[in-house]
């Protein structure tokens, strides 16, 4: 990993969250988050999570539909109350997931899937406030838009 940055706590804070997504300690996710948090997922069909709860049940969805979630961060830059991540996805979907306006209903395991993207980070007293991701959803229409959807 490459890591430029001038600011550690924001920079322990981004790292603390993926280390906890990595583990499947949702305790420990959440506890990254500033209760104002705001998660957009910049994809059409995903509507921004605001608050812990709404990004808890962002964080069930993802882990239910996700099997061996895993993200690595590549690259990441921390200034001021602010950092961009650049990281790689990999997981198998095994349960329903959006593709747009449609959802993938997979019928069993789907071979491991790997996405690029990158998370810009808002932080405020050491804790993530706003997290704004964009992943190569491409990826994902390519490996399971075969699957049957439903709206």
């Amino acid at each position: 990993m490459r890591i430029d940055s001038t600011s550690p706590r924001d920079q322990a804070a981004v790292e603390a969250l993926f280390a906890a997504i990595n583990a499947g300690d949702k305790a420990a996710f959440l506890a990254t988050l500033h209760p104002d948090i705001v998660y957009t997922f910049n994809h059409q069909g995903f509507t921004p999570a605001r608050g812990k709860d709404a990004v808890a049940q962002v964080w069930d969805a993802m882990t239910t539909s996700f099997a061996d979630l895993h993200e690595e961060i590549t690259t990441l830059y921390a200034r001021a109350d602010h950092v961009v991540a650049h990281w790689t996805l990999s997981a198998r979907l095994n349960g329903p997931w959006p593709l747009g306006t449609r959802v993938a209903l997979p019928d069993a395991m789907q071979p491991v899937c790997v996405v690029p993207g990158v998370d810009i980070f808002t932080l405020r007293d050491g804790l993530i406030l706003a997290k704004d991701t964009w992943a190569d959803v491409g990826i994902w229409f390519e490996a399971w838009g075969h699957l049957a959807t439903g709206t």
